[in-house]
């Protein structure tokens, strides 16, 4: 437990300074993106949705840092190689994944995006779906956003 507190602990410092470095050029305190940052990592979540449902790792590793680290719905945590592993060995009851109510947050070289997904599967006829939310967080190098973080969270059904 203490190695996850301070695994996100220090990705939260290192998205920090990155943006401190960048103060001059970011506002004093962020702002939703609506444009061209915002446009950007939809883009990368959607193939990121896409790798999944095909099983395709190579389509989202170029965007994950080697760095990264996924904590997981069951409070696990992943690093790039397992989570890029575990897109490659697919899941074959996986159809789609939808993406919805996203929302970006800009610090400079430094974004947060949240949002909605919906996973839908199909096993023996029977259809199936699990919906949660998201929050990545995505840091630029050498001019292109790498994901540094992602926590995924199922939603709890009433």
């Amino acid at each position: 437990m203490k190695a996850i507190i301070v695994m996100v602990l220090a990705v939260g410092i290192a998205a920090g300074a990155s943006a401190a470095q960048h103060k001059k050029n970011a506002p004093e305190t962020s702002t939703p993106v609506q444009g061209n940052v915002a446009e950007q990592l939809e883009q990368i979540e959607h193939k990121w949705a896409e790798s999944e449902v095909k099983a395709d790792p190579a389509m989202i590793a170029p965007y994950l840092d080697d760095t990264m680290v996924q904590t997981n719905p069951d409070g696990s945590v992943s690093a790039r190689k397992e989570v890029l592993d575990g897109i490659g060995k697919g899941d074959p009851t996986l159809k789609a994944v939808d993406l919805a109510d996203m929302k970006t947050q800009s610090y400079g070289d430094a974004a947060v995006i949240m949002g909605r997904y919906t996973e839908k599967r199909e096993s023996k006829g029977k259809h199936t779906m699990t919906a949660g939310r998201f929050t990545d967080t995505y840091v630029k190098r050498a001019g292109k956003w790498k994901c540094v973080a992602s926590h995924d969270s199922v939603a709890v059904k009433e």
